[in-house]
């Protein structure tokens, strides 16, 4: 087995909470809603799957649109 595929055995899949889909590593959102008992739940969606869903009059900046800072 390659390294390769030997990290992508030992990554944790996510599961979009939109389409119900396996998310591929650098795609993923993820929303935490705290619960009043100081626990949380983290729910992650494709970047696109939450655009989609987001209204129009929402601003959203895709992560990969981001800049990078500059020295």
């Amino acid at each position: 087995m390659t390294q390769k595929a030997a990290q992508a055995e030992t990554e944790p899949k996510y599961q979009c909470c939109f389409c119900g889909s396996t998310i591929e590593r650098g795609a993923r959102l993820t929303l935490e809603i705290p619960h009043s008992d100081g626990s949380s739940q983290g729910l992650a969606s494709h970047i696109a799957c939450f655009e989609e869903r987001l209204h129009p009059s929402v601003p959203f900046m895709r992560p990969e649109a981001e800049a990078t800072p500059t020295v």
